[in-house]
């Protein structure tokens, strides 16, 4: 099979491996989920051409139904069991998530394919809300680390005899813990509102926040309709998160005295930070700020300190005016 033609294969997501250091692999991975048979696995070499790897027995059914809304008979898309977020790569696995049949409902499988064994194992498991919901549009990253892979599944769901409308959920496998079905366990990061839009919009992320170490925190992306139907996207940092660093513009305190210049850096959230006396030559900022660091309209972390400068008077036998 070409890879042109490969490309246009509307079952296949190539294999990333974003916000981490870099895996070494002399190949590109493809991977496709196939309902009744399991999953494909291709590879793009460097002569160009994709070339099927392996078939990888899991059966599963494509979701046979889109999800029901609480108090209206509009239902929103919950894939036909396609990949849909790309799946990543750990340097031993390809990790993948997409949305299969469970008893009717619409379910979100996760799971890896060990490429030691050729590609030919496959460890699944599901995730859901609750007994009742309607769980689509999933995607996942997964955290290096010394005790394990860690997983972070990120997902929407409704659950209409509990009169939810479709929200977003996020679960996570600790490092090192077996793949497992995550049920109840997750935790609901946006809560939205019934829509008449049958169509959802695919876009479903989780990234791993490289400057962490080890893995240990993810940034989910996810989808919602809010109280008039419109389009939101809810962000979350998930895992073990140093708190968020604010950021602020340096106001412009020049031509302030020391104090009136400490309450308006105050007010912003910043510090006076150093104080120096300067000659003032032409006198037009005697006892007030001349020069500032940083300058007015710089962005910097809250609680930064800026260093001030105040004109003194020339000593004599120099005079202002």
């Amino acid at each position: 099979m070409s890879f042109s033609t490969f490309k246009v294969d509307s079952l296949t997501a190539p294999v990333t491996n974003a916000g981490q250091p870099m895996v070494s692999s002399p190949f590109s991975f493809f991977l496709a989920a196939v309902p009744g048979t399991g999953y494909r696995l291709y590879i793009l070499t460097n002569v160009v051409d994709t070339l099927f790897q392996a078939t990888i027995r899991s059966p599963f059914n494509a979701p046979t139904r889109k999800a029901n809304q609480p108090g209206t008979t509009s239902t929103v898309d919950s894939s036909d069991g396609n990949i849909l977020a790309s799946p990543y790569y750990d340097g031993t696995s390809i990790w993948f998530t997409h949305v299969i049949d469970v008893l009717g409902f619409p379910t979100v499988r996760y799971g890896a394919i060990n490429l030691t064994n050729n590609g030919k194992v496959v460890d699944a498991a599901v995730a859901f809300h609750s007994a009742t919901s309607d769980d689509f549009n999933p995607s996942l990253a997964v955290g290096l680390n010394p005790s394990g892979t860690s997983v972070y599944l990120n997902w929407a769901f409704t659950d209409a005899p509990a009169g939810t409308a479709t929200s977003a959920v996020v679960d996570t496998l600790p490092a090192g813990q077996p793949i497992a079905n995550l049920i109840g366990t997750g935790a609901v990061y946006a809560v939205g509102s019934t829509t008449t839009q049958t169509r959802f919009g695919d876009f479903s992320s989780v990234a791993i926040d490289s400057q962490v170490p080890d893995g240990t925190c993810a940034v989910a992306a996810q989808q919602y309709f809010s109280d008039d139907g419109t389009w939101k996207t809810r962000l979350a940092r998930v895992g073990t998160c140093p708190p968020p660093v604010l950021v602020v513009l340096v106001p412009d305190v020049r031509n302030d005295d020391l104090a009136e210049a400490g309450q308006v850096l105050a007010a912003a959230g910043l510090t006076v930070g150093q104080v120096t006396d300067v000659l003032d030559p032409v006198c037009n900022h005697i006892g007030t700020v001349l020069f500032q660091h940083p300058n007015p309209g710089t962005t910097v972390a809250g609680g930064s300190a800026v260093s001030l400068s105040i004109g003194r008077q020339p000593p004599p036998p120099f005079e202002c005016p």
